[in-house]
């Protein structure tokens, strides 16, 4: 079934110059195959920390905003700047395009709905039929 196409639809391998199929072009064949899965398997579990991240960035902004912690404190200062490093260069094109609503700065909603977005609707179905 290989040389008219797959059952599942995907691309024949063309034949080696004797008629037969060369190993190795079934095995870049099957490669391909299997590498798209798995790349996008690893771009939803760096989203997924991305989105940890960025929740945590969420929280310690209202807990900083309410005065529930100090952010002189030396482990607060750390994990702001931790989360502020990874989450601002993402956000900074986003907060150029939407102003903040009443002083409450949504961007961080919107990209977290995009990013699910893209895990859900792009990158899970890769994953699914890998």
């Amino acid at each position: 079934m290989l040389r008219g196409g797959s059952a599942d639809g995907s691309p024949a391998v063309p034949p080696c110059r004797h008629g037969r199929l060369a190993l190795s072009e079934l095995h870049i064949h099957h490669r391909r195959k299997t590498m798209l899965p798995m790349i996008a398997w690893i771009l939803s579990q760096l989203i997924s920390i991305f989105i940890f991240v960025l929740l945590i960035n969420i929280v310690l902004s209202w807990l900083l905003a309410f005065n529930v912690v100090n952010p002189h404190n030396r482990v607060v200062a750390m994990f702001i700047d931790f989360s502020e490093a990874l989450t601002q260069p993402v956000l900074a094109p986003f907060r150029k395009v939407i102003p903040a609503m009443g002083g409450i700065d949504i961007t961080p909603i919107i990209v977290f709905v995009l990013l699910r977005a893209i895990q859900g609707f792009i990158l899970a179905p890769i994953i699914i039929k890998g």
